[in-house]
């Protein structure tokens, strides 16, 4: 067979087609790995801080607004001139009532993004992408929803039920307590035109943070798609605590070109750190002590951001069936769905009773 027909056959042949994918992905998979993709994010972050001249400032950003597709007209300025650096004018704010919270939603989407996947947590394992799972203990880390200290700090022997009535009556909640639940998980991607800033999407107390060294791959789609393990292997800020149906966890993703992570609350936090701190290690911090009683956080909060587009993944506990008072409980989103910070992202189905 001349060399020619044997190429064409290597490529479009049945039978070796899969084969020559598979070696060149994860060739091409191996070359991103080895980039050095913590200094060139540092080095942007370097970058984007740096104060521009103000004659450069509005023509740049609105070149980026439209590269990116910002609104803006939902920017809390007056003159695009105010933002000092492209850091900032990413870290930008927005007018009052621009982004309303959902008054009805269980749990409203805590970002600006795209929905990249949600379901349920199976076995311990969250679904990256369909055919590729990733262990829910390697991305919260050890007990990471389990033997979290209670709301309550009088006592550290009190039960899951224990705690979720003490935040009851914190937050004057009504709904009861199921006595078996399911955990889920929704993961939204920030693009970089996105707003920035990240807000707590339910009424919750954030008891523990969790901040892990790793690595700063991109959580573009393309790259969630093909990079298993993604958001365990990149550097990433997991707020564990409680909410009314039991454990609650928020982890911003750190990822290629994002400068940093911030907490409102956690003054002390740094990211993307050049460092001799072992990739894969996290440090902790404990909110819940005998002076704090956790960060109490209600729907909407602003906690935090990102200075540029990243990614946000939640995983909380909720019933599997609510009973004849809640319902079922039902995402209110689609694969691939673009949402807003407060739009409904989560609830429980009424069940409407039967008529006799």
């Amino acid at each position: 067979m001349p060399f020619t027909d044997l190429g064409t056959y290597v490529l479009f042949s049945s039978d070796l087609n899969f084969f020559y994918y598979l070696f060149f992905f994860f060739w091409q998979i191996h070359l991103y790995a080895t980039l050095p993709l913590r200094s060139i994010s540092r080095l942007w972050g370097t970058l984007t801080s740096m104060t521009l001249p103000v004659p450069l400032r509005s023509p740049l950003y609105r070149i980026f607004s439209s590269l990116f597709n910002c609104n803006l007209d939902e920017i809390n300025v007056s003159n695009l001139s105010d933002f000092p650096s492209l850091g900032d004018f990413f870290y930008r704010d927005l007018k009052p009532g621009v982004r309303p919270i959902d008054p009805l939603a269980t749990l409203v989407s805590p970002v600006d993004g795209t929905v990249l996947n949600f379901g349920l947590v199976k076995n311990g394992k969250v679904e990256q992408v369909k055919g590729f799972d990733y262990s829910l203990s390697a991305f919260l880390g050890p007990n990471g929803l389990e033997n979290i200290k209670p709301v309550s700090t009088s006592s550290n022997t009190h039960s899951r039920s224990d705690s979720a009535i003490d935040l009851q009556t914190q937050f004057n909640l009504n709904e009861t307590i199921p006595s078996t639940s399911e955990h889920y998980f929704c993961v939204i991607y920030l693009a970089p035109g996105d707003y920035h800033r990240f807000h707590s999407p339910v009424d919750w107390v954030v008891e523990k943070r969790r901040h892990f060294a790793g690595e700063l791959f991109s959580v573009s789609p393309a790259i969630v798609r093909r990079l298993m393990n993604v958001f365990v292997l990149n550097e990433r800020v997991a707020l564990l605590g409680k909410w009314k149906y039991g454990d609650f966890a928020m982890v911003p993703v750190g990822a290629t070109n994002v400068g940093s992570i911030k907490l409102n609350f956690d003054k002390g936090l740094t990211t993307n750190q050049e460092t001799t701190v072992t990739l894969g290690t996290y440090s902790e911090l404990f909110f819940n002590t005998d002076t704090l009683n956790g960060v109490q956080l209600k729907r909407g909060d602003e906690m935090g951001g990102f200075r540029l587009g990243s990614t946000v993944v939640l995983i909380f506990e909720g019933p599997p069936n609510g009973g004849e008072k809640l319902g079922m409980p039902k995402f209110s989103v689609e694969l691939g769905h673009k949402i807003r910070m407060g739009e409904p992202l989560f609830n429980f189905e009424e069940i409407l009773p039967q008529s006799q």
